[in-house]
């Protein structure tokens, strides 16, 4: 099996140059950690040829899946996988996640597969859940010297956060503030190196990348969880929908300020109860996320 990665279709020398010098982020990353975790299982793949063939799996990018149906429509490609970067819902780029040439669906999370289930059931049979990797830093700074909770906030009311800081702060902890896209990579790794506890401030994740990389350098999280987002006429609910990975191994939800202050008494209490790494080196480094895709790929 000759297995290619798409995420891009076919671009002319000019538009690759302006491609490959933007900053890796969200869908990229995705795509990367994929790459560095087949490689660690010394597993051969190709990346965006002019002409994919055998097995093709189409990470983002609706053009590029639609360049690939194509190529499957002429017999050039046995297998298509599509996911999870592609579309926000299964109806959106003229409802290509219906194209019955597709084969199997890759989505980052249950609740993810549940909500495209909903709207479109068709293919339902056809989806399968693959959480990204991160990478792994080696250990980390030991929790008796770090000294800072940081709150991470993406969709948040700035309400919400001014409120839980002041919280924090009348505990006598520093307190240090990540805003989503507001942010560089390296200086949110240097946050966590000194975090006890971090803080987040999210609607709703698809997966959880950063919680995973908190979690990877032994960080427990405190999650704002409502249960509920709309995204255009979709009401979407589930207990899990700001961190769809998280377990009491790893951290809490929180779902109001009198919850929130119970809650982060109770962790900062029982730190070393939690063991945020040991969970995602058993379930999110790239060499075990790559080791899921390939089972996908091999599921009859």
């Amino acid at each position: 099996m000759t297995l290619t990665l798409l995420t891009k279709p076919p671009f002319s020398p000019i538009d690759y140059i302006k491609e490959t010098l933007r900053p890796a982020r969200g869908p990229q990353m995705v795509a990367i950690s994929l790459q560095k975790g087949l490689a660690e299982l010394g597993y051969k793949y190709v990346l965006n040829p002019k002409y994919p063939t055998d097995t093709v799996a189409v990470l983002q990018n609706h053009k590029a899946l639609r360049y690939a149906i194509k190529q499957k429509q002429q017999g050039k490609i046995k297998t298509l996988l599509a996911g999870p970067n592609i579309v926000v819902t299964p109806k959106e780029a003229n409802a290509i996640y219906e194209h019955p040439l597709i084969d199997k669906i890759i989505l980052p999370s249950e609740w993810t597969k549940n909500f495209y289930s909903s709207l479109s059931p068709i293919i339902k049979d056809k989806i399968y859940i693959w959480p990204a990797g991160v990478d792994d830093p080696g250990e980390p700074t030991p929790l008796a010297q770090r000294d800072t909770i940081l709150v991470y906030q993406k969709n948040s009311p700035d309400d919400l956060l001014n409120r839980l800081v002041e919280s924090v702060k009348l505990k006598n902890y520093k307190v240090d503030i990540i805003k989503y896209g507001k942010y560089k990579q390296a200086n949110y790794f240097t946050k966590l190196n000194k975090t006890k506890l971090a803080i987040f401030l999210t609607q709703s994740e698809s997966q959880g990348i950063a919680q995973q990389e908190a979690w990877m350098r032994d960080v427990p999280t405190l999650v704002w969880n409502q249960g509920k987002i709309q995204y255009k006429e979709h009401i979407i609910t589930d207990t899990k929908l700001s961190s769809p990975y998280l377990t009491n191994e790893c951290g809490k939800f929180f779902s109001s300020l009198n919850d929130f202050i119970d809650k982060l008494n109770e962790m900062l209490n029982n730190l070393t109860n939690f063991t945020p790494r040991q969970y995602a080196l058993t379930n999110f480094t790239n060499k075990k996320s790559a080791s899921i895709f390939l089972d996908i790929i091999n599921t009859k």
